[in-house]
This record gives C-alpha cells, sequence and structure tokens, in this order.
C-alpha cells in the first residue's frame, strides 16, 4: 500500500487521473517550468501519460512520487518525485519536488 503522509498543513497522498488537470497546469506553465530541462506538456493528453509513466515506475519500484496537498482540500498543489537507478558498478537516486507559484491555503 502507498502511504499517505501528513504534516501539520499538509499532506502527501498518490497521484491518480483525477489530477491530471492540475498535473498539465504544472508542466505546460512556462515560467514554472523554465528552468526545468524537460518538454512542457501541450495537451491534457500529455498529462495523462506523465501520469501512466509514473504509475509505471511505481509498479517497478524504482521511484516514488507523491502529490502535495493542503492538508484541509485533495487540489494538487505540488509533487514530490524520486527515482533510483542500479547498473553493476553502481546504484544512484535522486529526488525533486515542485509547488505550484499560485497555490494558496484556504
Amino acid at each position: 500500500m502507498f502511504p499517505y503522509l501528513t504534516t501539520e498543513r499538509l499532506q502527501l497522498r498518490p497521484l491518480s487521473m483525477d489530477d491530471a488537470q492540475a498535473i498539465y497546469l504544472l508542466r505546460s506553465d512556462e515560467k514554472h517550468n523554465e528552468f526545468i530541462d524537460r518538454p512542457r506538456a501541450t495537451s491534457l493528453d500529455d498529462a495523462k501519460a506523465f501520469i501512466n509513466k509514473i504509475e509505471k515506475l511505481l509498479s517497478e519500484g524504482t521511484s516514488h512520487f507523491w502529490v502535495v496537498s493542503f492538508k484541509n482540500g485533495a487540489e494538487l498543489i505540488g509533487s514530490h518525485y524520486g527515482i533510483s537507478t542500479k547498473s553493476a558498478t553502481q546504484q544512484r537516486s535522486a529526488t525533486s519536488y515542485y509547488l505550484s507559484i499560485t497555490a494558496r491555503e484556504s
């Protein structure tokens, strides 16, 4: 079972297709992605493909991905992502996060 994590103000929960619109907005915003080396989403289908990719990585056990939301609402305000790679000679891990520049706690 995928863990839900909570703090005083935030909840970290699994990503779902219900998050596609919010993922699209985050991954398509020019200012938000100014320093991120990846293609920007150009459609809701791009966001859905990203969610499918994350679900595949999760099922393979090579990644984790949490949606960040305020505790008083389920709306995605960001995410936390980690990935591990392993070869015969080394193992690497990386973690990153991004937050919506427009998110406000109500």
